[in-house]
């Protein structure tokens, strides 16, 4: 009953981000979306810290130099994707921004191939087309894209993939499976927000 109540609050909880970043983050109402950054890495270590204080999940300590370094590599590729979508937004529209970031399964998938050596079925990329002819249409129709911004928002999904990636290595590697599973997956930003 745990996992179906976890899966369900995490839904919940992402569309009310969703919805509320697009109001947000726009020019005119909240024009520091460093901030709100903050405020969002915030509030995921305050619920990563609420579900282990309630027994959801445990605490698990890392037990040598090399768990260490491979929880700090994701959790500075995390850190990254997020500084480039920040970043970003100096030079795209957060519609945009998103339409964008769409693609970042296609680049999932390559990094998959590279870092995992997993060969997707050619369903995956068929039905990744249409995501990647979408990103590229908006590119062409975005009449305040810049350059820097498309390259930047790109950059943010290349490091999403690289941490969905690794993450997976992790889960394999079973001197460390323990502590992947058994803290949320979001809770790398607990690391994540101690670096800040």
């Amino acid at each position: 009953m745990t996992a179906p109540l976890c899966v369900l609050s995490w839904f919940a909880c992402t569309v009310v981000l969703i919805i509320a970043n697009k109001a947000l983050m726009s020019k005119e109402r909240f024009p520091l979306p460093i901030f709100l950054t903050f405020l969002h890495t915030l509030a995921s270590f305050t619920c990563s810290e609420l579900m282990i204080t309630f027994g959801l999940y445990s605490r698990v300590s890392l037990k040598d130099k090399k768990q260490i370094f491979r929880v700090f590599v994701l959790s500075q590729s995390h850190a990254t994707s997020i500084l480039l979508s920040v970043t970003s937004l100096q030079y795209v529209e957060v519609s945009f921004e998103q339409a964008l970031s769409a693609s970042t399964p296609a680049f999932t998938a390559i990094f998959g191939y590279f870092i995992l050596g997993k060969v997707e079925r050619p369903c995956i990329w068929v039905t990744l087309i249409p995501v990647i002819g979408g990103a590229l249409i908006s590119m062409h129709g975005e009449p305040h894209a810049v350059p820097a911004g498309i390259c930047l928002v790109l950059a943010a999904n290349a490091s999403r993939a690289f941490k969905s990636c690794f993450q997976e290595v992790l889960m394999k590697d079973s001197m460390v499976s323990g502590f992947v599973t058994a803290i949320p997956n979001f809770s790398c930003s607990l690391f994540v927000t101690l670096r800040c």
